[in-house]
């Protein structure tokens, strides 16, 4: 009966062991997943996270927002063009949705931050409905919200101020 026991008992713990090895598989995974959302970005993908950071920015409370869909327009050479839509908490403590507009100087990457740098508003403005929806910005495209929201700190508007 002994013998019976002591052979149960290993056989429970080398099934608990392989459980544990499994386990951490996954852990090792889930760290690689990550590695793998902190990617380079292109220039296009830094431009829909500053749009974000500065919607952000803007908001009464930037903790609620919450991002639906962001879209963007650009034609090689020139300025981003970005349409986000959004939900976030107003001044009376309700949720509202909304569609932000926003354009992203293609100058704002420069290598020469000091003297890009000088004011936001030269580099970067809030744009209406039509002048995102003009032809000649290019195909609309769409971008990967969780990857974008997951990297806001790519970015540091303090630099734009």
């Amino acid at each position: 009966m002994k013998k019976i026991a002591i052979v149960l008992i290993i056989s429970i713990s080398l099934l608990l062991c392989a459980c544990g090895n499994g386990n951490s598989n996954k852990a090792d995974s889930s760290i690689e997943s990550t590695e793998v959302t902190k990617k380079e970005f292109t220039e296009y993908e830094k431009a829909a996270v500053f749009a974000v950071k500065i919607l952000q920015e803007h908001l009464k409370n930037p903790h609620s927002l919450e991002v639906y869909s962001i879209h963007g327009k650009n034609v090689e050479g020139e300025d981003y063009y970005f349409k986000i839509e959004y939900s976030a908490t107003n001044n009376l403590g309700g949720t509202v949705e909304d569609k932000f507009y926003y354009c992203v100087s293609k100058d704002i990457f420069s290598s020469d931050e000091k003297e890009v740098f000088n004011g936001k508003a030269i580099l970067s403005k809030s744009i209406s409905l039509s002048d995102y929806l003009e032809d000649r910005r290019g195909d609309e495209k769409g971008f990967d919200v969780q990857i974008i929201m997951d990297n806001l700190d790519i970015i540091n508007t303090e630099v734009y101020d």
